[in-house]
């Protein structure tokens, strides 16, 4: 046999080992011996044995010999040891008697274990090589043809103490057992039997929902058959009992395996529907789907982080996973989807297995082949619901079908009569329609006659208004010469100012807004005003406004700010007999009077009166756009007596200041979402601009007001002129 192949060991080395184990006998706990004594059945020895965890992974069997660890061996006083996966080496420690005459085997692992070595004394009770077995080492290793790994114990009736180390990275779970090998090939075959029943169960429910899907192509069994498949071989690996061999598949398990959720994910949502009639719960399953078939395979296939600490992770969120299918059934049945009932069914016995299997583990239920291979029972009762669940959809399904069809052929029949009835009728109709469409011919002729004649008269009408329209324009444009004719020329402004811009928009083709300059010796006298109105009646207010101005300021020698405000609020108060409320025309304006004096060293003293209106000016080398608030006080009307006074503002600004008035136009115009441009847009576009020469400052202004009313109409005349000192 292969464990006597390599049976010579140093003696000196043996020697020493077999004291110090010797002695270790000594010092663990009062462990019992084992007594085999059966001959027909394997015999459970558990809870006899003592088992000791290196974490260091590092010792040797001579090391275990040492008192100080055999007396941290425990007892492990259940049958079958489990224990979550870790980077720790297990050590097990069995005293056995063979009283059954024969040889004896000890069942020491599945198929999860990558590494066992098993120490049994030879006849001189000195430890030779171990016999080495696990997945992760050559298959020929093996002793006994089965996917759980056997070693021999000694034949022998005295008693012998036996040593198992054991590694992986997998969940240890071992259920130590000794028996003859008569009763470990009845034990073999048991577990074969159950197998067989379980792969062929799923063998044959493949292949028939395989046919169901070539004869209804319906896309759903192809998904059934590929889970069915994949539980052919992932069902018996997960239960320690795999069909390959290869370290692939035990360190690379996330990889291979857990696509199968895909699959199940996919059924699910699509027997349920839910992406129809709860997109909420099938966007969770989505979720935890991608989290078990896409972030854990990765994780393995960069070995980052190590296996062992990415199981306990998996295992919770592989629960919730299965709880949430679970739901999804139920939440489905209680919402009276009647092809829930075999799939609520089968994946409560699915989950049940699991559990009692684990309840098995733990050893809350006795050790027995029924509770241990419980996950096989569980997924073929599974796999039956939900073929019995397919079967049920499609003859669901079926009946729809043929409800549909016999509703309409009826509503064909009905449609048919009806469509008869509607010809019938339509005859009829389009009879008197004719009768009646000749009835209207002859009218419509009449009314034709009546039409041309009364286009004829259109005709000379348009020719008429065309004309006066021609006149009008006429007089507009002449009105607009004479009012151009009015401000003050572009070369008087060149001269009073260092630079300057006049930003003039009316809203039709003359103006309500006008500005007006005059200078005598050092002093010059600039009037921006906003005349009541637009168009024909703002333009004759100007040209009132101008004859004023020129009477006040030219002819009366009135300049200071304030005094000119008033002057020109009794002229127009004058003009349009406004001294008595309801009597007269009600038109007026606001205005800002501004006053420049040159002073000492190139500095200019700036008077500034408004009325309703306001005067910006930046002050280098400071880049800060100021506002001086006018007075809260139009020009003419009717004003009762004790109205606030016009206010005088005495600013001294340096040379290269630039300062900004105008009128409310600017600020009033309204974009698509009636939002105003607003004193502070104006101010923002001033100050961004204010380094460059007041032509292009001017251009600046157009756009941004041009951006601001695109696709609405002007509503009001615009004028703002900006000047430089």
């Amino acid at each position: 046999m292969l464990f006597l192949k390599n049976k010579s060991k140093d003696y000196c080395f043996s020697s020493t080992l077999v004291l110090l184990l010797w002695l270790g006998l000594y010092t663990t706990y009062g462990q019992s011996t084992i007594v085999i004594t059966q001959t027909q059945q394997m015999q459970l020895i558990g809870k006899q044995v003592l088992y000791y965890e290196d974490t260091t992974a590092q010792l040797s069997l001579e090391d275990i010999g040492q008192p100080k660890v055999q007396r941290q061996f425990k007892p492990l006083n259940k049958d079958i040891f489990n224990q979550q996966p870790s980077q720790s080496v297990l050590w097990f420690k069995f005293i056995l008697q063979n009283k059954t005459g024969q040889d004896l085997w000890l069942e020491t692992g599945d198929s999860f274990a990558y590494y066992i070595d098993f120490y049994r004394p030879n006849a001189k009770g000195k430890y030779a090589s171990p016999i080495k077995l696990g997945v992760l080492r050559p298959k020929e290793n093996k002793l006994v043809a089965s996917n759980f790994y056997y070693v021999p114990l000694s034949k022998s009736d005295s008693v012998q103490t036996y040593y198992l180390r054991k590694a992986g990275d997998f969940t240890h779970y071992h259920v130590f057992q000794a028996g003859t090998l008569q009763a470990l090939h009845k034990h073999i075959k048991v577990y074969d039997y159950i197998l067989a029943g379980f792969l062929g169960v799923i063998l044959s429910l493949a292949l028939y929902n395989l046919m169901l899907f070539y004869s209804t192509k319906d896309k759903i069994y192809l998904i059934y058959v590929v889970y069915l498949l994949y539980s052919f071989v992932n069902v018996p690996f997960n239960n320690g009992y795999a069909l390959f061999y290869g370290s692939f598949w035990w360190q690379y398990f996330y990889v291979w395996s857990n696509p199968i959720f895909i699959v199940i994910s996919l059924f699910v949502i699509h027997y349920l529907q839910l992406s129809i009639i709860a997109p909420r719960l099938s966007r969770w399953i989505q979720a935890i789907t991608i989290l078990l078939s896409g972030i854990f395979p990765l994780l393995n296939l960069f070995r980052y982080p190590h296996f062992v600490h990415t199981v306990m992770p998996y295992q919770l969120i592989l629960m919730v996973y299965m709880c949430s299918l679970l739901g999804a059934g139920v939440y489905m049945w209680y919402q009276g989807f009647k092809n829930a009932r075999f799939y609520v069914m089968g994946w409560f016995f699915a989950i049940s297995s699991v559990f009692i299997h684990i309840l098995a583990l733990e050893g809350v239920l006795p050790s027995h082949q029924l509770f241990h291979h419980s996950i096989y029972i569980g997924v073929s009762l599974e796999a039956l619901l939900f073929a019995l669940a397919l079967g049920d959809r499609w003859n669901l399904l079926k009946k729809e079908k043929e409800v549909v069809q016999a509703e309409n052929l009826r509503l064909v029949e009905q449609q048919n009569d009806l469509l008869a009835q509607k010809v019938e009728e339509k005859t009829k109709e389009l009879q008197l329609a004719y009768e009646e469409v000749q009835t209207n011919n002859d009218a419509l002729k009449m009314t034709q006659e009546v039409v041309a004649n009364r286009n004829e008269l259109l005709a000379a009408q348009n020719d008429e208004l065309s004309l006066y329209r021609t006149r009008i324009g006429q007089s507009f444009r002449a009105a607009q010469m004479i009012q151009v004719a009015l401000l003050p020329p572009s070369e008087s402004m060149a001269v009073a100012f260092a630079d300057y811009f006049v930003f003039n928009r009316p809203k039709d083709v003359v103006s309500g807004d006008f500005y007006w300059l005059y200078t005598y010796q050092q002093t010059k006298v600039l009037v921006v005003a906003d005349c009541t109105g637009h168009g024909v009646p703002g333009a004759f207010m100007t040209f009132i406004g101008n004859n004023l101005l020129d009477k006040i300021i030219k002819i009366n020698g009135v300049t200071q700010p304030t005094k000119v405000l008033d002057a020109l609020n009794r002229e127009v108060q004058m003009v349009f007999q406004q001294q008595e409320a309801s009597k007269g025309y009600e038109g007026g304006m606001d205005a800002a009077v501004v006053t420049f004096t040159s002073l000492p060293k190139q500095a200019t003293e700036v008077i500034f009166a408004g009325a309703k209106s306001n005067l910006w000016y930046i002050s280098p080398p400071q880049h800060t756009l100021h506002e001086i608030t006018g007075t809260r006080r139009s020009v003419g009307g009717f004003q009762p007596k004790g109205k606030k006074p016009y206010q005088t503002h005495r600013i001294e600004l340096p040379p290269h200041s630039l300062l900004y008035l105008g009128s409310d136009g600017l600020l009033d115009q309204n974009n698509e979402q009636r939002r105003k441009f607003s004193s502070a847009q104006l101010k923002k576009v001033l100050l961004q601009n204010s380094h460059l020469a007041l032509p292009v400052q001017k251009q600046h202004l157009a756009q941004a007001l041009q951006q601001h009313m695109q696709d609405t109409e002007q509503r009001d005349d615009i004028l703002w002129v900006g000047l430089k000192l």
